[in-house]
């Protein structure tokens, strides 16, 4: 595309320099006879790169720079192949009749002269048949269209478009439900090891290395494992990472109190992720939540549909504090009521320390023994305004309650799906 503008251009100054002894006037004519539709095909490819500049979001900030730089890019061999381009084919010296030179010249007029004898002989007239016969070539063409859909659609040649690319490694998600226990945690992690080297072991006979590099395990949160074996190149092994996926999901089998557990064998790209996915959307969040675990249910029921997630997660507990009338009329405010329950169960910082690059800080906060249940809470000790203590339930209301759900429908995926 960025060169296509100096071909043509030099085609024509080359056909000008047959019939003209002076080239320089040549490279003008030349240049001159096809500047218009050059400049109206450049043109019109910066104009199909145009609407990339409109895209909005983040994707439009990552778009934006390819047609910055395309049109940059064919401005400027427009100007190269309409200016430059014709001073230094006007310019050039006649080829000589000696020498190494020489015979490399007489070569390329040669191959050049069986080039045009083909053109005039072959081409041209097979050209003309056609455009006399164009019912003729119509059928023609359509006769072998039809053989080629014949082919692809008769399996004789197969196509698949965005085919999954293996990956070298095998990664693993366990999702608990949220407030899991460490020791449920842990069981759950050893469980997922032991299962990815039972299966190492099984294939190997033994020869780890010959398998597996490694397995690396991410904890965040109590809730949520992620385990990822790293497995020697495709070229190295005689299973592949599908295969193994499958292997490992069998040696683990069922884990009571596992949310889901979802197995990824591909390196990305447009056929990665779920082969299913179902977005669902609803104002009341019980509904929604039984509609995903309703559909999830129902996918279960189709053989081979493994890794279903309902995607409802219903949060972390939490407890909401509100200000009673009593605390108002004491001069307290849902600030000072948030800031002292941070302070008592988080901490408030009473020193900040430089050493070196690190910056050390003190944090002040109840024993663990007093902040760790609701009766702690209860029986905290606020202080007013005006320098008093009341019981916190007394200044504010205490609820129970989880942030809003999220749910993006449930996903699923399988060989067979």
């Amino acid at each position: 595309m960025v060169v296509d503008d100096a071909i043509v251009i030099g085609e024509s100054i080359y056909v000008h320099r047959q019939t003209h002894s002076d080239f320089i006037a040549a490279a003008i004519s030349g240049a001159d006879e096809v500047a218009t539709p050059v400049i109206f095909s450049i043109f019109t490819s910066m104009t199909a790169f145009a609407p990339m500049f409109f895209v909005e979001g983040t994707m439009g900030k990552v778009f934006r720079i390819l047609p910055s730089v395309v049109i940059l890019v064919l401005l400027l061999s427009l100007f190269e192949s309409l200016y430059i381009l014709p001073a230094h084919l006007g310019h050039l010296p006649r080829a000589r009749e000696t020498g190494i030179r020489g015979w490399l010249y007489r070569l390329q007029q040669r191959f050049g002269r069986l080039v045009e004898r083909f053109a005039e002989n072959i081409y041209g007239p097979m050209v003309r048949w056609a455009v006399r016969n164009h019912w003729i070539t119509w059928a023609l063409g359509i006769f072998l269209l039809l053989i080629a859909v014949g082919f692809v659609r008769g399996g004789r040649i197969s196509i698949m478009f965005f085919p999954k690319i293996e990956s070298d490694w095998v990664v693993t998600t366990a999702m608990l439900p949220y407030g899991a226990s460490p020791e449920d945690t842990e069981k759950i992690q050893t469980r997922v090891e032991q299962a990815v080297w039972a299966v190492v072991d099984e294939v190997t006979k033994g020869w780890r290395d010959q398998l597996c590099k490694g397995v690396f395990t991410g904890v965040r949160g109590r809730h949520k494992m992620r385990f990822i074996a790293f497995l020697v190149p495709t070229d190295q092994r005689d299973i592949s990472a599908t295969q193994f996926a499958q292997k490992w999901r069998e040696k683990i089998g069922h884990l009571p109190g596992l949310k889901s557990l979802v197995f990824d064998s591909t390196a990305g790209g447009p056929r990665g992720g779920s082969p299913v996915d179902v977005q669902l959307a609803h104002k009341d969040t019980h509904v929604l939540e039984q509609a995903a675990e309703d559909l999830a249910a129902a996918l279960g029921t189709y053989e081979g549909v493994t890794d279903i997630d309902d995607g409802f997660s219903e949060g972390k507990p939490q407890w909401n504090l509100t200000i009673t009338p009593e605390a108002r009329s004491l001069g307290l405010t849902a600030a000072d009521l948030g800031r002292q329950m941070r302070s008592t169960f988080w901490g408030a910082e009473a020193l900040r320390q430089q050493r070196g690059r690190d910056m050390i800080r003190v944090m002040v906060r109840l024993p663990k023994s007093e902040r760790i249940s609701e009766y702690d809470i209860e029986t905290l000790l606020i202080r007013t305004p005006e320098g008093g203590k009341s019981r916190s339930s007394r200044p504010q209301k205490l609820t129970g309650a989880r942030p809003a759900p999220a749910s993006h429908g449930p996903t699923g995926g399988g060989s067979s799906m």
